[in-house]
C-alpha cells in the first residue's frame, strides 16, 4: 500500500486518521492528510476491488458475479433442506428402533410369563 504522507510503498502502512500513512511516518508525528470525498470514494474503490481480486472475484463483470452468489445461495439453501431431511430420517430410524427393540422385549417377557404348552 501506498503511504499518503511519503508517497512510498511500505509493508507497514496502516489507516490512520482518515489515510493511510506508514508507521515511519506516524512515528515521526506527521499531520495526516485530509483527503476530498473524490479521493476517498478513490480509495474506497480501489479497496474494494483489490479485496475482491485477492478473493478470486471477477469485479470487471459484476453481473456475473451477482450469479454466483446467487448459485451459491441456492446450494446453501438447498444443502440445508437436504440436512433438515436427513436429519428426519435419521430420527426416525432411531425411534422406529427404540419401538421395535421395546415390542420384541414386551413379547419374550410376556412369553416368559406364559406356561408352555
Amino acid at each position: 500500500m501506498i503511504c499518503l504522507q511519503c508517497q512510498e510503498e511500505c509493508a507497514t502502512t496502516e489507516f490512520f486518521a482518515g489515510s493511510h500513512v506508514c508507521k515511519d511516518c506516524m512515528s515521526q508525528n506527521a499531520q495526516p492528510v485530509i483527503l476530498t470525498i473524490e479521493q476517498i470514494r478513490e480509495l474506497a474503490s480501489d479497496t474494494v476491488r483489490q479485496t475482491f481480486t485477492m478473493l478470486g472475484v471477477d469485479v470487471s463483470n459484476p453481473l456475473e458475479v451477482q450469479r454466483d452468489f446467487a448459485a451459491l445461495r441456492d446450494w446453501r439453501i438447498a444443502m440445508a433442506g437436504v440436512r433438515n431431511k436427513t436429519t428426519m430420517v435419521l430420527t426416525g430410524v432411531l425411534v422406529m428402533g427404540l419401538v421395535s427393540a421395546i415390542v420384541v422385549g414386551m413379547k419374550e417377557y410376556l412369553r416368559g410369563l406364559l406356561p408352555p404348552q
